[in-house]
């Protein structure tokens, strides 16, 4: 199990792309990537659908019944003006899945066979479900990523905390953060969930 983190600092952004690649141990699994094109990360007004106003709330949408899962291709991070921001790409889909973004002062469980809970740094934690969804790639039928480093200013950590059974979980350790606001875009596919 192996996470890389690319980082490239252009004009007052910082922008951090993660790939991380999972397979099992000892194992010719070719395991998957998390890795972001870079017109996901660019957030033109034009490819917005829909904002979710800044919140404390729950935020959430049900899925359409009987839509297939999305596929999760990436997931990328980014800082300015003082919002972070986590964006994650779907591949080639005209309905968007379900999803529940949560801030709150607890972790998920972890659905693989850790005998320990997720632990990272943080004050309060950013929980984003999206469902129905599966990984890009050949990937076990339970996965549960390691601890990433974000390092941005609210952004100190994240976990891919599940991905299991049509469900995708991602889990962000935040500090100094108590908003946030959620954005669906197209061309590509993405679901934008921003922190101040």
């Amino acid at each position: 199990m192996t996470g890389r983190v690319h980082r490239s600092t252009p004009a007052a952004i910082t922008l951090i792309v993660l790939t991380i690649t999972l397979s099992g141990c000892g194992s010719d699994t070719p395991g998957y990537n998390l890795e972001l094109t870079d017109a996901a990360m660019a957030l033109d007004e034009g490819d917005v659908i829909l904002t979710v106003p800044w919140s404390e709330r729950l935020v959430s949408r049900d899925p359409t019944p009987g839509t297939p899962p999305v596929v999760v291709r990436g997931l990328g991070f980014a800082s300015a003006g003082g919002v972070d921001r986590i964006v994650f790409e779907f591949i080639d889909t005209n309905l968007f899945p379900g999803y529940r973004v949560m801030l709150g002062d607890t972790l998920p469980e972890p659905c693989d066979a850790r005998p320990r809970p997720i632990e990272m740094s943080g004050s309060r934690y950013l929980v984003i479900e999206i469902e129905p969804a599966v990984l890009q790639g050949d990937v076990p039928a339970q996965v549960t990523g390691p601890v990433e480093d974000m390092d941005l200013p609210h952004m100190k950590q994240g976990v891919l905390a599940c991905a299991a059974d049509g469900r995708f979980v991602w889990a962000v350790g935040l500090d100094g953060a108590t908003a946030v606001r959620v954005r669906e875009l197209r061309k590509p596919a993405r679901l934008s969930v921003e922190v101040r």
